[in-house]
């Protein structure tokens, strides 16, 4: 019996630690950096399956592949925000400079991460956004 109850925790955690990736791979795949980190990756190509996820799914953060948005980066945050304002927004961009870069860290729970470094830089810009809200914590890092 106490196996049972283990079973349903783990997988009541699972759905509670998805997070959504919307790439096209143009930015390096982080699906595996985010594994690692002991999430569940619901990967989306489209504004429109996006959308549609938020709508009826419960996510942790959105994670954003700057480069491959089929949309503006703001236009997609302010689509996401509508849904959950409270949701921290993951931006991962190989561009030397990000479009709107003040006005979208103004929206709040907004994190940049330069993909232009190594692997370990990309992966401890994820860990620096994505840990205060792995367990429902509710504060608030700044990665760059």
């Amino acid at each position: 019996m106490g196996r049972f109850a283990s079973h349903e925790c783990s997988e009541m955690d699972k759905k509670g630690h998805a997070v959504l990736l919307f790439s096209r791979g143009h930015t390096l795949d982080v699906r595996p950096l985010l594994k690692e980190m002991g999430f569940e990756v619901v990967a989306k190509r489209s504004t429109a399956e996006l959308v549609d996820d938020l709508r009826h799914g419960s996510y942790r953060a959105a994670i954003l592949d700057h480069d491959g948005l089929d949309r503006d980066v703001l236009e997609v945050i302010l689509n996401i925000q509508d849904f959950d304002r409270e949701m921290p927004v993951v931006v991962i961009s190989n561009a030397r400079e990000m479009e709107h870069k003040e006005l979208l860290v103004s929206l709040g729970r907004i994190y940049l991460i330069n993909a232009n470094g190594s692997l370990t830089q990309l992966r401890r810009g994820l860990q620096a956004a994505l840990e205060p809200f792995h367990g429902g914590g509710g504060e608030q890092s700044q990665a760059q």
